[in-house]
């Protein structure tokens, strides 16, 4: 008897399915009869190809930015204690005057804000002059932390000029920036919040001169590149740390009301 002869394509796949362990290695058996699949479970798969390839042209269509999913990540991840900080900031947006030299008193509303007083400070164009009395933009900065902190954290722990907040804080890149971060100019004398990420770009709160009162902008607000602000810091985990354990207590910042 004449032995049965072996096509090609069954001596190359047998051994590929032996190796898969689907069958004994044997050249000599038969050829593989082919499985059938029923009709209605090959229009399943069919219909679940087209819906996942359609997903896929739509995500590609939509050329989904990197700086769009990142702000999706932030709006999804925001912590309590970056809210905190954030809307703690917030309340004093267009409120309160920019003062050369101005510290924050107290944690929450200061009564003497908006009151007529000289600035004592030197080195600014206002010196000397009678002015509504405010917050200066490391002062801005230096209450809202203390404040959202409900006085956890104070002028010794953080620091009431930009220099002491450089040397409470780390340098980012702007692609490691969140919510709540700080953000300094490249001559290091004004500062400002990290308040939003999104796909048109980064957004911070700060105290400026120029802009008279407290605000929320680009980063890039002047004219002059040595101004605008684009060095990226975090404050030490030991400010962070407080202010989580506040956030932890007080969902919700503390409701001021500013005429």
């Amino acid at each position: 008897m004449p032995k049965q002869k072996t096509d090609l394509k069954h001596k190359l796949m047998v051994p590929f399915f032996a190796f898969m362990g689907l069958f004994p290695y044997n050249v000599s058996s038969a050829p593989i009869e082919p499985i059938t699949i029923p009709k209605l479970q090959t229009e399943e798969i069919s219909k679940n190809t087209t819906q996942i390839m359609s997903e896929i042209s739509k995500n590609l269509s939509s050329r989904t930015s990197i700086r769009e999913l990142k702000h999706n990540l932030h709006e999804e991840r925001l912590e309590p204690y970056q809210k905190l900080v954030l809307e703690t900031a917030q309340q004093l947006e267009g409120k309160v005057k920019y003062f050369w030299g101005g510290k924050p008193r107290k944690i929450g509303i200061d009564e003497t804000w908006g009151q007529p007083k000289k600035v004592k400070s030197k080195f600014n164009k206002t010196y000397g002059t009678i002015q509504p009395y405010g917050l200066d933009c490391s002062g801005f900065i230096a209450w809202v932390i203390e404040t959202a902190s409900n006085g956890r954290i104070n002028d010794n722990d953080i620091g009431i000029n930009t220099t002491t907040l450089l040397a409470k804080s780390t340098p980012l890149e702007e692609s490691e920036a969140k919510i709540g971060d700080l953000v300094f100019n490249k001559k290091g004398n004004h500062a400002g919040i990290v308040s939003k990420i999104s796909p048109d770009g980064i957004m911070v709160i700060h105290l400026s001169q120029t802009l008279g009162t407290v605000a929320e902008t680009s980063p890039i607000f002047t004219n002059n590149p040595e101004d605008n602000l684009t060095e990226f810091r975090r404050l030490d985990p030991q400010i962070i740390n407080k202010l989580v354990d506040t956030a932890k207590i007080y969902s919700n910042p503390f409701n001021y009301t500013l005429e």
